[in-house]
């Protein structure tokens, strides 16, 4: 049971690092496309605040679109494509992508993902947000272990 555990904690790591360099990289690519300045810092930021989801996405988005607001040679055309172009991403990302793959990787469906890190969310705040699929994930484990035993003569 525990080994399972630190298993299943594992792949939920390695898809959450691999979605996030993802992140980060088309946010890098879709700012340096846009002309905005330091598409490479942005697109770490992107990487690291990946790992806070709902919160992380959003200050992703509008640090680098708060730098391009003061320069004078950006236009208010360029900031609004980069802001909306950014948010597209990681909602697709934070919505789409990575329930399907943590539901894979993890053996929970998507929706369960979802409805989960909205849950620990509300009970816990973004660190419940961190946790919430790992918990799942134990929670599943101990669910099925039940299961076999209650099975057993």
């Amino acid at each position: 049971l525990p080994k399972e555990a630190f298993v299943s904690t594992g792949r939920y790591l390695k898809v959450k690092c691999l979605t996030s360099c993802f992140t980060g990289l088309v946010v890098a690519v879709i700012l340096a496309s846009i002309g905005l300045d330091l598409p490479a810092a942005f697109g770490l930021l992107s990487f690291l605040a990946n790992f806070l989801p709902g919160v992380g996405s959003f200050v992703a988005s509008t640090l680098p679109c708060i730098l391009a607001i003061i320069d004078i040679r950006k236009t208010p055309t360029q900031v609004l494509v980069a802001f909306v172009c950014q948010l597209i991403v990681h909602f697709g990302i934070d919505f789409f992508l990575e329930p399907v793959f943590f539901g894979r990787s993890v053996e929970i469906h998507s929706v369960i993902v979802i409805l989960g890190i909205y849950f620990f969310y509300q009970v816990w705040g973004v660190p419940g947000m961190l946790l919430s699929v790992p918990l799942l994930a134990s929670m599943r484990i101990m669910m099925k272990s039940m299961k076999q035993t209650c099975r057993a003569p």
